[in-house]
């Protein structure tokens, strides 16, 4: 067994003591390594969504302006998702393969 005799043990003992202390709380604490990789992950999510969203908004001022300047464009979107039709006029819907 190991007998501590002097001052420098001390010291080599609590210097020791602190530092793997120091390195377990900083891997498992609050605010530790562990749960930094999982924010880390979290935030890289975030960034893909908002690359997404960012893309839809885009799409979605193409699609403004398009109807605000172009009359056109509003007459194939209604024809198109309401089903929309011009008197006398007969239209076929096909229905989707499975």
């Amino acid at each position: 067994m190991y007998l501590i005799n002097d001052k420098k043990d001390y010291f080599f003992i609590i210097s020791w003591t602190y530092l793997v202390g120091l390195m377990v709380f900083s891997i498992i604490g609050d605010r530790g390594l562990l749960t930094s990789l999982s924010l880390w992950a979290e935030q890289q999510q975030l960034h893909k969504d908002i690359g997404l969203l960012e893309n839809q908004v885009k799409n979605l001022q193409q699609d403004v302006f398009a109807f605000h300047h172009q009359d056109r464009r509003i007459y194939e979107y209604a024809r198109e998702t309401f089903n929309m039709q011009q008197d006398n006029e007969i239209q076929y819907i096909f229905g989707k393969r499975p």
